[in-house]
C-alpha cells in the first residue's frame, strides 16, 4: 500500500502522552534553541516505548535527554499562570518505517509533569551554582539563564488532557498529520499513570493476597469439611473420566470421536483459548498445538483465529498509510494486543497465518523480553484486555 500524502501541521505539535491526541501549539508560546536535539537509536526509541507502557512521563524513557540545551523547550500556560517544560527528540530512521524519512518525532513536544519539572530544576540549579560558580562556559551561562528565567509552575500540572494547562489550538486527527508523524505517535504506548508503578518482579500485593486467602480458609473451613468436599470432587472426577471411557470405546476410539459443535461455536472456543495464552509466544504456540491436534474442525477454526489476528493487527497498521487513517491510539491498542511493534504489524500481509506472526512476534521478543509487558492489575483491567485480544481472534464483536 503506498503512503498517501496528508498536509503537515504548521509549527511544533503538543503531544499528550496519556491520550496521544496531538494539538496544534503556537510558535509564540515556546521557547526553543535553535539545535536539533540528539538523534536516537531506533531500537532504543521502539524498545523503549514499549516497555515503559505505565511511565508518567515519555521523558523517564530517554533519561539522557532530560535537561540538555538542545532539547529542553519551555511552554507558556495559559492565562500567564508561569512556564512548563516539555521536551522533544529525534528518531534515527533507516528503512524501518516503509516512507523515506531521515528521522522522525521531531517535531512533537512532550510535556513534563510539574513534580518532575520543579525536581529538576532546583537540582539543576543546584548542581551548576556548586559546579560553576566562577567560571561558567558562554554556552552553559546561556542555558542556565534560560533555565532561571523559566521556572516551571506547579500550574503545569498534567491530567488526562494535556491541552488542558496550555493555551494550545485545535486537535488534530490522523487524517490530518503526515504519514511519517502518523507512524511515530502510534508507536507510542500511552501512559496512563501518573505515578511510579512498581516492577514485573515485585510481587508484594500476591504475597499479601496469598496470607489473606490463607487466613480466611483456616477462619471459614474446617478440617472435617475439607476433606468432605475433596472427597465429593474426587468421586465426581472419577465418575466423569469412567463415563468418558465409556463414550470412546462405543465410538470407537478418539481418532473417530466427534463433536457436536457448530462452525460459530468451535471458532468461539478456539479464540477464547487464543487470547488466554498471547501473554507469550511459547504459551501462544502450545495452545495452537492443542487446539489444531483436537480435530479437523478445531483446525480450521484455529487457522482462521490466526488469520483474522493477523489481517487486524496489519489492517490497523497499514491504515496510517492511507487516506483513511484510524487514530493513533487505537492503531496502538490493536498492535499492543497482538503482541507486536508497529514496525512488525506494517510486515505483515493479510493473507499472512501462524507461521509469519510466531516470526514477527520472536522478533519483538527478543528485543523486549518473553511477556507483551506489564500485564494490568486487577480484575476489571485483565477483562479489558482478554476482551481486546479476543476481537482481534474472532471477527465477530465480542459481547
Amino acid at each position: 500500500m503506498g503512503a498517501a500524502s496528508a498536509p503537515a501541521a504548521a509549527g511544533m505539535l503538543l503531544l499528550d502522552s496519556t491520550t496521544l491526541a496531538v494539538y496544534e501549539i503556537d510558535d509564540a508560546a515556546l521557547v526553543m534553541p535553535n539545535a536539533l536535539p540528539p538523534p536516537v537509536a531506533f531500537e532504543y526509541f521502539e524498545s523503549a516505548a514499549r516497555s515503559h507502557l505505565h511511565n508518567p512521563s515519555h521523558m523517564a524513557l530517554f533519561p539522557a535527554f532530560r535537561i540538555q540545551s538542545k532539547t529542553l523547550v519551555f511552554v507558556k500556560l495559559a492565562n500567564g499562570r508561569g512556564w512548563a517544560w516539555a521536551s522533544r527528540i529525534r528518531v534515527v530512521h533507516g528503512d524501518e518505517f516503509p516512507i523515506r524519512c531521515g528521522s522522525i518525532g521531531g517535531d512533537f513536544l512532550f510535556l513534563w509533569p510539574a513534580p518532575m519539572a520543579i525536581n529538576a530544576y532546583l537540582s539543576f540549579r543546584d548542581r551548576w551554582w556548586r559546579t560553576f560558580a566562577t567560571e561558567w562556559p558562554e554556552e552553559v551561562a546561556r542555558f542556565a539563564l534560560h533555565v532561571q528565567r523559566h521556572p516551571p509552575s506547579m500550574s503545569s500540572a498534567v491530567g488526562p488532557r494535556a491541552g488542558g494547562a496550555v493555551g494550545v489550538g485545535r486537535k488534530l486527527r490522523a487524517m490530518d498529520l503526515t504519514v511519517a508523524q502518523r507512524l511515530f505517535v502510534s508507536s507510542l504506548a500511552p501512559h496512563t499513570a501518573v505515578f511510579a508503578v512498581r516492577s514485573r518482579t515485585d510481587r508484594w500485593s500476591e504475597t499479601l493476597g496469598d496470607e489473606d486467602r490463607r487466613h480466611l480458609y483456616h477462619f471459614s473451613a474446617t478440617a472435617t469439611a475439607t476433606a468432605a468436599t475433596a472427597a465429593a470432587a474426587a468421586a465426581a472426577t472419577g465418575a466423569r473420566a469412567r463415563c468418558l471411557q465409556r463414550r470412546r470405546r462405543r465410538g470407537g476410539g478418539a481418532a473417530r470421536s466427534a463433536f457436536d459443535l457448530s462452525d460459530d461455536a468451535a471458532e468461539r472456543v478456539a479464540c477464547v483459548h487464543l487470547a488466554q495464552s498471547m501473554a507469550s509466544l511459547a504459551e501462544m504456540g502450545g495452545a495452537v498445538a492443542q487446539l489444531r491436534l483436537v480435530s479437523q474442525q478445531f483446525r480450521r477454526a484455529t487457522d482462521a483465529a490466526l488469520q483474522q489476528l493477523v489481517r487486524a493487527a496489519s489492517g490497523a497498521a497499514c491504515s496510517l498509510l492511507g487516506d483513511y487513517p484510524r487514530e493513533p491510539v487505537s492503531v496502538q491498542a490493536v498492535v499492543h494486543a497482538a503482541g507486536l511493534t508497529l514496525r512488525r504489524a506494517l510486515a505483515l500481509k493479510d493473507g499472512d497465518g501462524w507461521r509469519a506472526y510466531a516470526r514477527a512476534r520472536a522478533q519483538v521478543e527478543r528485543c523486549d523480553g518473553a511477556r507483551l509487558g506489564p500485564e494490568p492489575e486487577g480484575a476489571a483491567a485483565r477483562e479489558r484486555v482478554a476482551r481486546e485480544r479476543k476481537r482481534l481472534l474472532w471477527s465477530v464483536d465480542v459481547p
